[in-house]
Protein backbone atom coordinates (compact mmCIF):
# COMPACT_ATOMS: atom_id res chain seq x y z
CA UNK A 1 0.00 0.00 0.00
CA UNK A 2 2.79 2.49 1.00
CA UNK A 3 4.23 1.72 -2.72
CA UNK A 4 1.47 2.49 -4.16
CA UNK A 5 0.63 5.89 -2.04
CA UNK A 6 4.31 6.93 -3.58
CA UNK A 7 3.27 5.96 -7.18
CA UNK A 8 0.61 8.16 -6.77
CA UNK A 9 2.61 11.32 -5.32
CA UNK A 10 5.31 10.34 -7.52
CA UNK A 11 2.70 10.30 -10.91
CA UNK A 12 0.76 13.34 -9.25
CA UNK A 13 4.60 15.33 -9.39
CA UNK A 14 4.88 14.25 -12.40
CA UNK A 15 1.94 15.82 -14.23
CA UNK A 16 1.98 18.93 -12.42
CA UNK A 17 5.85 19.56 -13.59
CA UNK A 18 5.83 22.95 -15.70
CA UNK A 19 7.98 23.70 -18.62
CA UNK A 20 7.87 20.69 -20.79
CA UNK A 21 6.64 21.83 -24.16
CA UNK A 22 6.95 20.21 -27.42
CA UNK A 23 6.15 22.05 -30.68
CA UNK A 24 6.72 20.56 -34.06
CA UNK A 25 6.29 24.22 -35.49
CA UNK A 26 9.23 26.08 -33.60
CA UNK A 27 12.09 23.56 -33.73
CA UNK A 28 12.16 20.89 -36.19
CA UNK A 29 15.20 19.36 -34.83
CA UNK A 30 13.23 18.21 -31.58
CA UNK A 31 11.68 14.79 -31.22
CA UNK A 32 9.29 13.85 -29.00
CA UNK A 33 11.11 10.79 -27.79
CA UNK A 34 13.90 12.85 -26.49
CA UNK A 35 11.38 15.37 -24.43
CA UNK A 36 10.13 11.48 -23.30
CA UNK A 37 13.07 10.57 -22.01
CA UNK A 38 13.99 13.73 -20.59
CA UNK A 39 10.96 13.60 -18.30
CA UNK A 40 11.55 10.04 -17.29
CA UNK A 41 15.16 11.34 -16.20
CA UNK A 42 13.28 13.71 -14.26
CA UNK A 43 11.07 11.89 -12.27
CA UNK A 44 13.36 9.17 -12.01
CA UNK A 45 15.84 11.16 -10.43
CA UNK A 46 13.23 12.51 -8.23
CA UNK A 47 12.03 8.66 -7.08
CA UNK A 48 15.91 7.29 -6.63
CA UNK A 49 16.70 9.88 -4.59
CA UNK A 50 16.60 9.31 -0.58
CA UNK A 51 16.32 12.71 1.63
CA UNK A 52 19.01 12.85 4.25
CA UNK A 53 17.41 12.61 7.79
CA UNK A 54 17.38 15.94 9.24
CA UNK A 55 15.65 15.92 12.70
CA UNK A 56 12.31 15.11 13.88
CA UNK A 57 11.10 18.65 15.31
CA UNK A 58 12.59 21.59 12.76
CA UNK A 59 11.77 24.55 15.41
CA UNK A 60 13.22 27.34 12.58
CA UNK A 61 14.61 25.54 10.22
CA UNK A 62 12.73 26.31 7.14
CA UNK A 63 13.67 30.10 7.72
CA UNK A 64 16.72 29.12 7.41
CA UNK A 65 16.99 26.99 4.98
CA UNK A 66 14.71 29.93 2.96
CA UNK A 67 17.63 32.44 3.79
CA UNK A 68 20.62 30.02 2.29
CA UNK A 69 18.52 29.12 -0.67
CA UNK A 70 17.92 32.63 -2.03
CA UNK A 71 21.51 33.70 -1.27
CA UNK A 72 22.07 30.82 -4.02
CA UNK A 73 19.60 31.75 -6.25
CA UNK A 74 21.30 35.81 -5.91
CA UNK A 75 24.65 34.07 -5.97
CA UNK A 76 25.02 31.55 -8.48
CA UNK A 77 23.61 32.26 -12.30
CA UNK A 78 23.72 29.07 -13.34
CA UNK A 79 27.80 28.99 -12.41
CA UNK A 80 29.67 27.02 -9.42
CA UNK A 81 28.49 28.34 -6.24
CA UNK A 82 29.81 27.75 -2.80
CA UNK A 83 28.20 28.75 0.54
CA UNK A 84 30.43 28.52 3.88
CA UNK A 85 28.85 27.57 7.30
CA UNK A 86 30.34 28.00 10.14
CA UNK A 87 30.23 28.09 13.94
CA UNK A 88 30.91 26.89 17.09
CA UNK A 89 29.60 23.30 17.66
CA UNK A 90 26.37 22.12 18.55
CA UNK A 91 24.25 25.03 16.79
CA UNK A 92 23.33 22.95 13.56
CA UNK A 93 25.43 23.37 10.49
CA UNK A 94 25.25 19.88 9.71
CA UNK A 95 21.09 20.08 9.87
CA UNK A 96 20.85 23.10 8.22
CA UNK A 97 23.24 21.21 5.52
CA UNK A 98 21.30 18.64 5.31
CA UNK A 99 17.85 20.62 5.22
CA UNK A 100 19.38 22.59 2.13
CA UNK A 101 20.75 19.77 0.58
CA UNK A 102 17.33 17.86 0.66
CA UNK A 103 15.29 20.92 -0.62
CA UNK A 104 17.63 21.84 -3.95
CA UNK A 105 18.96 18.01 -4.64
CA UNK A 106 15.98 17.74 -7.28
CA UNK A 107 17.86 20.08 -9.43
CA UNK A 108 20.79 18.38 -10.08
CA UNK A 109 21.42 14.96 -12.01
CA UNK A 110 24.40 13.72 -9.57
CA UNK A 111 24.70 13.78 -5.94
CA UNK A 112 27.01 13.60 -3.27
CA UNK A 113 26.91 14.69 0.63
CA UNK A 114 29.72 14.06 2.83
CA UNK A 115 29.36 13.56 6.28
CA UNK A 116 32.04 14.54 8.85
CA UNK A 117 34.49 16.33 6.60
CA UNK A 118 36.96 16.60 9.11
CA UNK A 119 36.74 13.47 10.96
CA UNK A 120 36.96 11.78 7.94
CA UNK A 121 39.83 13.35 6.48
CA UNK A 122 41.92 13.06 9.42
CA UNK A 123 40.99 9.31 9.60
CA UNK A 124 41.26 8.40 6.19
CA UNK A 125 42.75 11.35 4.24
CA UNK A 126 41.61 14.09 1.59
CA UNK A 127 42.36 11.73 -1.19
CA UNK A 128 39.66 8.98 0.51
CA UNK A 129 37.14 11.60 0.61
CA UNK A 130 38.17 12.69 -3.52
CA UNK A 131 37.65 9.11 -4.57
CA UNK A 132 33.83 9.38 -2.56
CA UNK A 133 33.10 12.27 -4.18
CA UNK A 134 33.99 10.63 -7.94
CA UNK A 135 32.61 7.32 -6.94
CA UNK A 136 28.77 8.89 -5.60
CA UNK A 137 28.79 11.47 -8.19
CA UNK A 138 30.17 9.47 -11.37
CA UNK A 139 30.55 6.32 -10.34
CA UNK A 140 34.59 6.26 -11.48
CA UNK A 141 36.42 3.93 -9.35
CA UNK A 142 39.63 5.52 -8.32
CA UNK A 143 42.52 3.54 -6.65
CA UNK A 144 40.10 0.69 -5.76
CA UNK A 145 37.38 2.76 -4.35
CA UNK A 146 34.17 0.92 -3.26
CA UNK A 147 31.76 2.33 -1.43
CA UNK A 148 31.27 0.85 2.03
CA UNK A 149 27.86 1.08 3.40
CA UNK A 150 27.16 0.91 7.12
CA UNK A 151 23.39 -0.55 8.54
Amino acid sequence: MERLCRWKIALNQAANIAGYHFNIGSDMNEYEHTLIGDIVQAVSNKMKRTPLHVVDYPVGLKSRVSNVNSLLNEACNDEVCMIGIHGTGGIGKSTLARAVYNFIADQFECLCFLHNVRENSAKHGLEHLQEQLLYKTIRLKVNGYVERRSY
